[in-house]
């Protein structure tokens, strides 16, 4: 009888959540990261010295090099067992990587094709929405080919795609308008829109909201600060009611953020669906906008260029979209909706709590910028 490690594909920990598959040889390690692993985006992470930032080329090359020679490194230390810096997996590959959300995602560079395999405490049940959630990013142009899905073994494959991950710094640079927002919109008109009653789809998240709270793990959770800050949502919220009867609802990604728009030549694509849903309809330039920029200031001067300028004028060209009013009291609304969602989308993903209370922080910082807009 074989070992049980013989039914598994062995790869070696190198840094920064990355394996590589034990048997690939020096020169397909070199050549592979160099040339067909663009979305990694740590290769090109920038160094201290000044002078190799200037060049991304240089500095990917150095990179390579060195996780090259750290994987021979680690591989002879295999060969004689003395390496504990394995992990043993069913699906072929060449790089693995760990997830932000506690999953697995495979790379097959010859196959292009990207596996990612479920965190191991999700549930059968959790999974199966996922799996059905990722169906529905098909509707979507910029996302990657679904190839597989695999409820019992728990994984979904996709079509890899080798293209850089977009720069914060670069986009702020070139004008956020020229690149993200696009894409945002882009999404946004996968699918038609559907105008909805603001009391209603208040009352919907409100019973979101109350239901997630009863989770087991949750209840063990210190969430005052997490059900003031929702509760002061849906006050603000209702305050609306007798201005705006309906609201908006559109095709969000839920997790758009810079590292998840790949460009190259001109064309974007949009990676890492599990979040995808119908959400209030700015709630993916709301949460970019955040996101991407850092400085409070930098972010006022982007809303006050880009919200009634550019994203609220362009969006208004599509159709189901031209009833949005491009107001202050219309941005407030959409901003508050957005906050709400935002923290049930990170509840219903489990125990997220430091997460959701460090960007709590961050909303209520941001509150007092946008509400500043004229």
């Amino acid at each position: 009888m074989g070992n049980y490690h013989d039914q598994y594909h062995q790869y070696l920990y190198i840094g920064d959540s990355l394996y590589i598959n034990s048997t690939k040889n020096l020169i397909s390690v070199l050549i592979d990261l160099y040339f067909k692993a663009l979305p990694f985006s740590f290769i090109e992470r920038k160094t201290r010295s000044g002078k190799l930032n200037n060049s991304l080329l240089l500095i990917r090359l150095i990179r390579v090099f060195q996780l090259t020679y750290k994987f021979h490194k680690l591989k002879r230390k295999v060969r004689v067992g003395t390496s504990s810096k394995l992990l043993y997996c069913k699906a072929e590959g060449d790089f693995l990587l760990k997830t932000r959300n506690k999953g697995i995602k495979i790379f097959n560079i010859r196959n292009k094709k990207a596996t990612t395999l479920f965190a191991p405490l999700l549930s059968s049940e959790d999974i199966e929405n996922r799996i059905n959630t990722l169906k529905q990013s098909e509707k979507c142009s910029l996302a990657p080919a679904l190839i597989n899905t695999a409820l019992t073994n728990r994984y979904y494959t996709e079509t890899y795609v080798n293209c850089r991950r977009t720069n914060r710094e670069d986009l702020i640079e070139a004008g956020l308008e020229q690149h993200a927002f696009s894409v945002i919109l882009d999404v946004l008109r996968s699918t038609p829109p559907s105008k909805i009653d603001l009391f209603y789809y208040r009352s919907i998240l409100k019973q979101e909201f109350e239901s997630l709270l009863d989770n087991e793990v949750l209840r063990k959770q210190d969430l005052t600060n997490i059900k003031e800050f929702v509760t002061c949502n849906f006050n603000k919220l209702k305050s609306f009611n007798q201005i705006n009867k309906y609201i908006i609802l559109g095709f969000s990604h839920g997790d758009l953020w810079e590292g998840n728009i790949l460009q190259e030549s001109g064309k974007s694509y949009v990676i890492d669906w599990e979040t995808l849903g119908y959400r209030s309809c700015y709630f993916d330039y709301y949460f970019f906008m955040i996101d991407t920029t850092r400085n409070q200031n930098q972010l006022k001067a982007q809303i006050e260029k880009s919200y009634f300028t550019f994203f609220t004028k362009k969006l208004k060209e599509f159709e189901g979209f031209n009833s949005l009013e491009t107001s202050t009291n219309c941005a407030s609304l959409y901003k508050y909706l957005f906050f709400t969602e935002w923290v049930i989308l990170k509840l219903s993903e489990g125990d997220n709590v430091a997460e959701i209370n460090k960007m709590i922080s961050r909303f209520q910082l941001t509150e007092k910028y946008i509400r500043l807009l004229k």
